[in-house]
């Protein structure tokens, strides 16, 4: 059974109430360092880490080698994120000139890109990613979360399929934490006004990225 998430989150950290809690733009020697991930691996100090056995998920299985990290990692950087209504892609690390508007039509300070499609970067069949897709709608929805389509494209338009997503608006950083874990995903891009998207790892993957540059050095 999979474990059941909170609804919401005690009133204090509500996302009307604190800003969004997030690591700085991560570039790549931030990347490789292992002071600046251990620093942010756990962004919510007060509350049970998603990756723990006693917050009811599974902690990480497997390590991953390092070359495996940096071959993830560049698809992230390789990836411009169209997301419909919005006149430009986003792209982690660049200020987008339309964002703030957009956001601001929405009535929301923010948006995060997250999708359920192809976990831990395996490639799945169109019709598996299809119906995790769904089922991620349908957690948010029942969450009362609002969002739009978007989609991630190789940046250098090679023939890489296009990945659907989401642009969840306003979410708890909590809730995209648990929805990473639970849908398979190492990281989201985050957005907010008057700032650059961000790249936002799950937690137990910036803790895996160091410790491999820890056994590395």
């Amino acid at each position: 059974m999979k474990p059941k998430l909170r609804s919401r989150l005690p009133a204090g950290k509500r996302p009307s109430a604190v800003p969004l809690a997030c690591p700085p733009a991560l570039d790549e020697a931030s990347l490789h360092s292992p002071a600046c991930v251990l620093s942010h691996a756990d962004a919510y100090p007060g509350e049970a880490e998603p990756d723990d056995e006693g917050a009811g998920l599974a902690a990480e299985a497997d390590a991953l080698a390092p070359a495996d990290a940096d071959h993830l990692l560049s698809g992230y950087a390789g990836t411009d994120y169209f997301v419909a209504g919005l006149a430009q892609p986003l792209h982690p690390g660049e200020r987008n000139a339309a964002l703030d508007a957009f956001l601001g039509g929405h009535g929301a300070r923010c948006l995060a890109l997250l999708t359920a499609c192809n976990p831990h970067s395996d490639m799945l069949e169109p019709q598996e990613n299809a119906r995790r897709q769904g089922e991620l709608r349908a957690r948010l929805q029942a969450e009362g979360l609002s969002f739009v389509e978007a989609e991630g494209r190789a940046r250098d338009g090679g023939v890489r399929p296009a990945e659907p997503l989401l642009a969840v608006l306003d979410a708890p950083p909590l809730l995209l934490q648990r929805l990473m874990e639970e849908f398979g995903q190492n990281a989201v891009v985050l957005a907010q006004a008057g700032a650059a998207p961000r790249l936002w790892l799950r937690p137990a993957f910036m803790r895996e990225l160091a410790r491999e540059e820890y056994a590395a050095g």
